[in-house]
């Protein structure tokens, strides 16, 4: 029984088998490519079997190689009750293969492996944070009493802008301010009817622990979106 893995960060492969499995069975083969760390999880291993993981490039010639559980036990084969475990490994060729290499007499063989194309454990990210980092805001300005982009982040967590869009629908021309608490970090003319797009290239000045907000400079009619990230 073999599962191909496909392109996506992560694959499910699966192996369910009840009873007798045979010498030099092939419970997966698991297609590597785009791949970097696997995962195998041994749910249940019929009696007397033993596993060997291993490689190869041709799908013809494999070489076995060990794994290693979360608390740093390496094995070369899985086998009894020890095996009932979490192991990973590096991707070492184009082809993974699980191998019963002795046969089970009885009972179920549950397996469940995952194919990563990241460590795991390592968080996707963006250019300036991980997505859970992120914040975006929409407000409308009317006057001269600022708005919270975002609010004030815990104690060494800074709030930090990477794009921002406005347009001034009101009647006369004002300023558009970013302000670190009641700081202002940036500001920027607003014609009346021009949108802008900013992107900012550097960081803005600003204070752990501080919200950020947007203000203008006169009674009009602004209205805003931004997008940034919390971080130190």
């Amino acid at each position: 029984m073999a599962a191909l893995g496909g392109q996506d960060n992560l694959t499910d492969h699966l192996f369910s088998q009840a009873g007798v499995i045979p010498i030099n069975t092939d419970l997966l083969v698991i297609n590597c490519q785009a791949k970097r760390f696997l995962s195998i999880q041994v749910i249940a291993l019929g009696t007397t079997g033993i596993i060997t993981p291993a490689f190869s490039n041709d799908g013809i010639t494999w070489y076995s190689v060990p794994v290693v559980n979360p608390v740093g036990v390496s094995a070369g084969v899985l086998t009894g009750a020890s095996s009932l475990n979490l192991w990973t490994t590096p991707v070492f060729g184009k082809f993974f293969r699980l191998r019963m290499t002795t046969a089970t007499t009885a009972g179920p063989t549950t397996l469940a492996v995952v194919a990563s194309a990241l460590p795991f454990g390592e968080p996707t990210t963006l250019p300036n944070a991980i997505p859970e980092a992120g914040w975006n805001a929409s407000l409308l300005l009317t006057n001269t009493t600022a708005q919270a982009l975002n609010v004030a982040g815990a104690a060494g967590i800074k709030n930090h802008i990477t794009a921002l869009q406005a347009i001034n629908v009101g009647a006369s021309t004002v300023n558009l301010l970013i302000l670190d608490g009641g700081t202002v970090r940036w500001q920027l003319p607003l014609p009346q009817n021009v949108p802008m797009a900013i992107n900012f290239p550097t960081e803005l000045v600003t204070t752990a622990a501080t919200a950020l907000n947007a203000n203008i400079d006169a009674v009009g009619l602004v209205r805003i979106n931004a997008q940034g990230y919390r971080a130190p």
